[in-house]
């Protein structure tokens, strides 16, 4: 009996801490099973038992005991009383993060290990973990990004100049990389489909008229814009990529859209709601907002040009109100509430006045009072502003072009305003307060949110 070890007769000997520690490792793994084992977004990997002697004593035999799944796993979670000689040369031998459970081991576990500059995190019970591991998930899903992004002209689209143009940072320090295409080559491959990808934008054309509530598109107009994006697909699939972003400026000036009849708005609706991130205008601090935001919230979300909306713009309902903000795109989803949701009823308009150019199209004014996050970038890529709103009034639901969004309340204009000057113009949403988990998240990638 002595500092390391308490109670009498056979509780001192060897023996019982062996069957304590078999039976303490079990409750683990039954806790770990319930937590994890149906749960198909995670892979819960064999767990591993390690002794620990009095001699404290980590032996390289010991530590490699924990077999090959180390080097496929992601995340080290380790609980065990006294674990933290164990905790700490695990994560250093195998360079994982690492997840320490317990009393006293998981705060000093986590302040060793960062201290050190490794990364760590700690839970005070093992049920606390599964948040934790969302939250890591999200982390993986964004350092597993990979943009298509097309060019004509210039890596930054004209009409977005607060652009982040630093790339070879964001890909060190997220992750994330870029895979760069011409223009022509693009609108090359929407002309040059097999019969067969023709038939599946036919599918998708038939079967998205079928579903909307109105539809004032025509269906050779309706295959047009699929066509954009079967070939957005297949060009996905050639580069191995998960993203895509184009700049509808540059390649509208060419005048070859309006002559083949088509735009990009219904390709980034249906890449968003299969869970690619897929951003207008080549404006990659809205499609970083949104890499974010899908990894976090599993959406399909909006986004969209906003301003402070002005005297003209404020309907009569809403006089007097001095915190409105006017955003609006023509690139809403059936599941901007969450993509494992029901979808949303929609409606299908032109983006043009010809009536061609095929967008979906949500009323917001059956949210209103709802609140949500707005989010964007800075031209650095180094900090998030995050502000809350709560809509106000929707519009444009029967309109054309990028004129589909909503009036929403902020907290503080002028703070809000100030923000924005730092940051641009477009914004990426969703529903709820998401401020506190962005927070979190930056502290886990490396970026500053700032909340207004």
């Amino acid at each position: 009996m002595g500092p390391c070890r308490f109670g009498q007769g056979e509780q001192l000997e060897r023996a019982y801490d062996e069957m304590m520690a078999e039976e303490n490792f079990q409750k683990m793994q039954d806790i770990l099973q319930e937590l994890y084992g149906s749960d198909r977004r995670f892979q819960l990997l064999k767990p591993a038992y390690l002794p620990q002697l009095d001699e404290f004593i980590c032996r390289e035999e010991e530590l490699d005991s924990v077999g090959d799944d180390i080097h496929q796993a992601d995340v080290i979670l380790m609980e065990g009383l006294m674990g933290q000689h164990l905790a700490v040369n695990l994560a250093k031998r195998f360079r994982k993060p690492m997840v320490a459970v317990g009393c006293c081991t998981s705060t000093d576990v986590t302040a060793c290990l960062r201290a050190a500059g490794f990364e760590a995190y700690g839970c005070w019970l093992l049920e606390k973990s599964k948040a934790l591991m969302e939250f890591l998930r999200a982390k993986k899903g964004i350092q597993k990004t990979r943009v298509l992004s097309v060019l004509k002209g210039d890596v930054i689209s004209k009409g977005v100049e607060s652009n982040i143009r630093d790339f070879d940072r964001i890909t060190n320090q997220w992750g994330v990389t870029f895979k760069f295409v011409n223009a022509e080559d693009f609108l090359d491959e929407i002309g040059n489909l097999s019969p067969e990808e023709v038939e599946t934008a036919e599918k998708t054309a038939d079967a998205l008229m079928a579903g909307a509530e109105s539809c004032t598109v025509s269906r050779d107009d309706m295959i047009r814009s699929a066509k954009v994006y079967v070939a957005a697909k297949k060009m996905l699939d050639l580069f191995d990529c998960n993203a895509f972003t184009i700049p509808c400026f540059e390649i509208c000036a060419t005048r070859r859209l309006n002559e083949e009849r088509y735009t990009f708005c219904l390709t980034h609706s249906l890449l968003k709601e299969e869970g690619i991130p897929s951003a207008c205008e080549s404006d990659y601090n809205s499609l970083l907002s949104m890499i974010v935001m899908m990894n976090l919230a599993d959406n399909a979300p909006h986004m969209g040009n906003m301003h402070p909306a002005l005297p003209h713009e404020i309907p009569e309902s809403l006089a007097g109100k001095e915190n409105l903000i006017r955003i609006y795109h023509s690139v809403s989803t059936r599941y901007m509430r969450g993509r494992k949701g029901t979808a949303a009823p929609y409606g299908i308009r032109s983006f043009t006045a010809g009536l061609w150019g095929a967008t979906l199209r949500y009323d917001y004014e059956q949210d209103a009072g709802s609140g949500v996050t707005m989010v964007r970038f800075n031209p650095q890529g180094t900090k998030l502003l995050a502000a809350r709103a709560r809509i106000a009034e929707g519009f444009g639901y029967d309109s054309i072009g990028c004129d589909n969004g909503f009036l929403a309340e902020v907290e503080d204009m002028e703070e809000f305003f100030e923000a924005m000057c730092d940051c641009g113009h477009h914004y990426v949403w969703a529903y709820g307060d998401l401020t506190g988990a962005l927070e979190k998240l930056g502290n886990m990638i490396g970026f500053e949110t700032k909340i207004v």
